[in-house]
């Protein structure tokens, strides 16, 4: 078939071309119809593609989260919006798309009033913000920020709704509303919430009592933890930790892939979605915690001789630099070391005394957020 518009496409011009120098075309001129008929005819035939295929949205089923994609046979774009949050003055959308596609350019929010009669989207005041990567991967990620036009009355009884523009090849834009699903932030004040990196196949018991108990002791309040697997003896001590108190474990995330995909947007996440988790934690707690902590498994947070727990150390850095966003910690690299490979001859003692071996201090960027800034 498309062999066939290009043969059809060719002679329509051919016609065109020979009636003008025939000046055969001076006939159309009484017949506006003409015209237009010709034009019509050449624009279908070029077009039939775009105008088939073009702005097909779907939505796999509904998870957790959010995730909407946008396809197009001809050329491929792939939008995932992940989730959003109602802040107190603003809407807050997190999604991932690739950097270099048109479907997110002038992307905006609306909000629709319930109780308004009329039910008319009002468009947003919207920010769009490219977090920067490593950018080696396919898909970044973008945080949208919309400023809310909202009253008291009116606080909730609205629908939010994301717009896209789908350009054609004139340039006409079509507008597309996408409803989201927005989920309130966290409203119990804490001091101290840490954030760790989502995990796979996780079996390292001894790591996971070892940090929690440590936590627990430091007075921090709370310890959020993407789990993507794990065995189940762990994920039961994990629901163990969580019946507690200290611990909240979140399902890691997995957007859904399609063969009309020209990749897996699970392996075309910069460190395998962390960044992405890193700000759905900071802004669920930016409100309502002191500070938030973005770290790994095996980076323990401990404070100096001269504190008593994990907070009071930031509370007191506070004071000397009290216009700063953010702490990064020193990092200090640490192992055990067993010489004897006898396990008749294993000695705990002598392992906490002789076995610790230790590198330098470097900085690694672990980070500390103080989201009240």
């Amino acid at each position: 078939m498309p062999f066939l518009r290009k043969i059809l496409i060719f002679l329509i011009i051919s016609l065109i071309d020979s009636a003008i120098r025939r000046r055969h075309f001076l006939n159309c001129y009484p017949s506006f119809r003409c015209y237009l008929f010709l034009f019509s005819l050449f624009y279908c035939c070029l077009n039939k593609d775009i105008w088939q295929n073009n702005g097909k949205f779907s939505s796999p089923k509904q998870q957790k989260s959010t995730f909407n994609h946008l396809n197009n046979q001809k050329i491929r774009e792939h939008l995932f919006i992940y989730t959003s949050f109602l802040l107190k003055e603003s809407l807050v959308v997190l999604f991932i798309s690739h950097k270099n596609h048109w479907i997110h350019n002038g992307i905006f929010c609306s909000q629709q009033n319930l109780i308004n009669k009329t039910k008319q989207n009002i468009k947003l005041i919207s920010k769009k913000e490219l977090i920067s990567s490593l950018g080696i991967c396919a898909m970044d990620l973008y945080v949208l920020t919309c400023n809310r036009n909202i009253k008291k009355q009116e606080k909730n009884n609205n629908k939010y709704f994301v717009g896209l523009n789908e350009p054609n090849w004139l340039g006409w834009r079509k507008h597309t509303n996408i409803e989201i699903t927005t989920q309130k932030t966290d409203k119990q004040q804490r001091s101290l919430v840490l954030c760790i990196s989502r995990v796979f196949a996780f079996e390292r018991w001894q790591l996971l009592i070892t940090a929690l108990e440590m936590y627990r002791l430091l007075n921090v309040n709370l310890v959020v933890a993407h789990i993507q697997s794990a065995i189940t003896s762990v994920y039961n001590l994990l629901k163990l930790y969580e019946r507690e108190g200290i611990l909240s474990v979140r399902p890691g995330i997995r957007f859904p892939h399609s063969k009309n995909m020209q990749w897996d947007p699970n392996a075309e996440t910069e460190f395998n979605g962390q960044i992405l988790l890193a700000h759905e934690c900071f802004y669920e707690f930016r409100e309502s915690t002191e500070f938030i902590g973005l770290i790994d498994w095996d980076d323990l947070l401990l404070p100096s001789k001269n504190f008593v727990d994990l907070p009071s150390v930031f509370k007191e850095a506070l004071i000397k630099y009290p216009n700063t966003a953010y702490f990064l910690v020193n990092k200090l690299e640490a192992k055990f070391e067993e010489k004897s490979q006898n396990p008749r001859l294993f000695n705990l003692r002598n392992l906490m005394e002789e076995g610790i071996m230790m590198s330098h201090i470097y900085n690694d960027e672990k980070m500390v957020v103080r989201p009240k800034n």
